[in-house]
């Protein structure tokens, strides 16, 4: 007579792995856990994609626009939201110094706006602004957004998108 015992642990052990492995992968799509490594993933997968990277450096709720001459007259010295931007990849970015290349997506406790910048600055380093054309990797440059002035003590998300498909992501504080 033929025993059979060898295959029915066989048998459990494997049930007992896929058991596991369900486990696991349910733990990973609806878990928290499982959230933050899809949404590393996501970020890795929309980088590899864009040519331009962008790095939000710095931002102020409430900031006030430059009181230059060449500021539009209904943006200059007014209290608005500012974000500091940093080429951080390796090309120049074209055709950056128009206000209307750039939009800004805030999140705050009431919602989500779509805002425009009324005002670019830039700080100079590495190189002169004004001599180039470009944002050159390296460069920061601030942009004002007088409708997105916020509460500095309340939470807020500020996601800057300009042109080339450049975007960049941050919470404040």
């Amino acid at each position: 007579m033929k025993m059979n015992g060898g295959a029915g642990i066989s048998r459990v052990a494997a049930e007992v792995v896929l058991l596991v492995i369900a486990v696991a992968v349910s733990l990973l799509l609806f878990s928290p856990v499982g959230h933050v490594i899809t949404g590393a993933v996501h970020r890795v997968v929309v980088r590899s994609h864009v040519k331009y990277q962008l790095e939000i450096v710095s931002v102020n709720p409430r900031d006030t626009v430059p009181d230059y001459p060449w500021v539009p007259a209904s943006c200059r010295g007014a209290e608005a939201l500012s974000v500091a931007i940093k080429n951080v990849g390796d090309e120049p970015i074209e055709e950056y110094r128009w206000e209307q290349d750039w939009a800004l997506v805030l999140r705050n406790s009431t919602g989500t706006y779509t805002l425009s910048p009324c005002y670019l600055d830039c700080k100079g380093l590495p190189w002169d602004c004004s001599a180039d054309p470009r944002l050159e990797p390296g460069e920061i440059w601030v942009v004002y957004v007088p409708s997105g002035v916020q509460d500095p003590s309340e939470r807020f998300i500020v996601e800057i998108f300009g042109p080339e498909g450049s975007r960049a992501i941050r919470a404040y504080p």
